[in-house]
């Protein structure tokens, strides 16, 4: 018996699908993304939504480890369960079909296009068939980038940095920026841009995602999406 025991453990592991176990320390993603996730370095990282995924995960009393990664190794670690939870945006190529995503969004965040005053506005997607595009180096803007390099013809120009995307868009390396309000919030005030205009394109929302790796990632996944719920209900959470 204790042989069929160790052998089925053995599988589990072998496969990356250990079930979840009461000591287990689960590993939560984040990528630099002010306010939402500030990484300072790889263990220390803080933000508006590590700060709700601690409320979460200590009212169920899992052990975790929240780790920052670029946004790339991020997907990747999801995907092969590396990483088992992260609060983040779905459709996201790299680990799309390979991780579980809540019911309840949890947060929201705003895609803009970013352009300085005299450019032609920017008031939906289309309006950049063809044209130079400034993205965030990692980022896939949860699908919308791929998409749009295959609809309407975009030709991204990756910057490191929110910091940096600013700067090549002041230097004119292309008419118009892609990203998200509340980080280029932030990242004006160290990179200010004067005559900057900008127009909302979407809305996306921001999901409990856990990787399939995990056996019991569904039961993980419910579990923190009723104890967000209740902590809503409580008016223990902040809305976004």
């Amino acid at each position: 018996m204790k042989t069929i025991s160790y052998f089925l453990i053995l599988l589990w592991v072998t496969l990356g699908l250990a079930p979840l176990q009461a000591e287990e320390v689960l590993k939560v993603g984040a990528v630099d993304f002010p306010p939402f996730y500030v990484v300072e370095s790889h263990e220390k990282v803080t933000g508006l939504l590590v700060n709700l995924q601690r409320q979460v995960l200590n009212e169920l009393g899992y052990k975790y480890k929240v780790i920052g990664y670029s946004p790339e190794r991020l997907y990747h670690n999801l995907a092969d369960g590396k990483v088992q939870i992260w609060l983040g945006l779905p459709n996201t190529p790299l680990y799309r079909g390979k991780v579980h995503i809540s019911k309840t969004h949890v947060a929201e965040t705003i895609l803009k296009a970013y352009y300085l005053k005299g450019q032609k506005p920017i008031r939906n997607f289309k309006d950049l068939k063809g044209q130079k595009v400034i993205t965030i180096r990692g980022f896939g803007y949860a699908g919308i980038k791929d998409r749009l390099m295959k609809e309407i013809d975009i030709h991204p120009l990756e910057a490191p940095s929110h910091e940096a995307a600013f700067r090549m868009l002041k230097k004119q390396r292309a008419p118009y920026l892609l990203n998200y309000h509340r980080p280029v919030t932030d990242a004006l005030t160290r990179e200010p841009v004067e005559n900057l205009e900008s127009n909302v394109l979407q809305k996306i929302k921001v999901y409990f995602i856990v990787s399939k790796k995990l056996k019991e990632g569904k039961k993980l996944l419910k579990d923190m999406e009723g104890a967000y719920l209740r902590l809503k209900k409580a008016g223990k959470v902040p809305s976004w």
